[in-house]
């Protein structure tokens, strides 16, 4: 039987976008436009990775019970 990953891919998959979102020069608010532009890669980016963490720690938290 395979075994299981203990990240889920919903983790994997917000941490990536948000990297991506990140470095990505095509943004919700492009950056040519002075503090709107910063404010949304000040505030996706670190919602993307806590959402990462949410979802991780909940997958570890069910696993730690069922073991």
């Amino acid at each position: 039987m395979p075994s299981r990953s203990a990240t889920p891919w919903g983790a994997i998959f917000s941490f990536f976008s948000a990297l991506l979102y990140g470095v990505s020069p095509i943004d919700l608010i492009p950056d040519i436009i002075p503090v709107l532009g910063w404010l949304d890669d000040a505030a996706i980016v670190p919602i993307m990775l806590i959402l990462a963490l949410f979802q991780y720690m909940k997958v570890k938290k069910r696993n730690d019970a069922a073991a």
